[in-house]
């Protein structure tokens, strides 16, 4: 028998946003990079692509013979006159709803998001923003994403 936790505390609900941050900074730039009419999770090398980003890797795409390989960065550096330039950060804006009292939040930041995770029941609460389909359940977030 599996035993649910009843809240996530502080600390994770930190890493829980950064994650959701850094995918949906990653998200859109899979997209134009591979010119996806899809949402990259529908793409097997989207998602290997977006795993490179989110953890750190520089991935670098030659349009001419379609070759994709990741770099660290000190190897990005060695290479002369190559600029790199971020991209805009994303606006996120959540909406979160308790299923048992049928209490609705929204819109909110990710950052005002952070500060309620811990006051929530993740058994009982979903959330969705732009980038992802559905309402997803806060526990399945926190498994899928931090463990």
């Amino acid at each position: 028998m599996r035993i649910f936790e009843k809240s996530i505390t502080r600390e994770e609900s930190i890493r829980l946003c950064t994650k959701i941050y850094h995918i949906a900074q990653v998200r859109p730039r899979v997209r134009e990079l591979l010119d996806l009419d899809c949402d990259p999770k529908y793409s097997p090398l989207a998602r290997q692509i977006a795993t490179q980003l989110t953890n750190g890797k520089i991935v670098v795409i030659n349009r001419g013979n379609g070759e994709i390989f990741t770099c660290r960065q000190d190897q990005v550096d060695a290479v002369p006159d190559l600029e790199l330039t971020p991209g805009p950060d994303p606006e996120i804006k959540i909406y979160a709803i308790t299923k048992s009292s049928k209490k609705t939040i929204g819109p909110i930041s990710l950052d005002e998001f952070e500060e309620l995770i811990p006051t929530f029941d993740p058994n009982d609460t979903f959330f969705w923003h732009n980038g992802i389909e559905n309402f997803v359940k806060l526990r399945d977030a926190k498994e899928r994403l931090i463990g």
